[in-house]
């Protein structure tokens, strides 16, 4: 599970870490922060916005 926020969009840790998981198809997405910028190849991957 990646959580999405300001902070984790600009770790390259994290980035990393979800480019792993999506090429092993197991990448579940959240956004905790209302406007987050995902990075562009993770776009194509729907994500619940848990931010409220």
């Amino acid at each position: 599970m990646v959580l999405r926020s300001t902070a984790s969009v600009a770790s390259p840790w994290v980035r990393t870490e979800a480019g792993e998981a999506l090429q092993q198809d197991k990448l579940v997405p959240a956004l905790i922060t209302p406007v987050v910028r995902v990075p562009l190849e993770f776009r194509r991957v729907q994500a619940a916005d848990l931010s409220a």
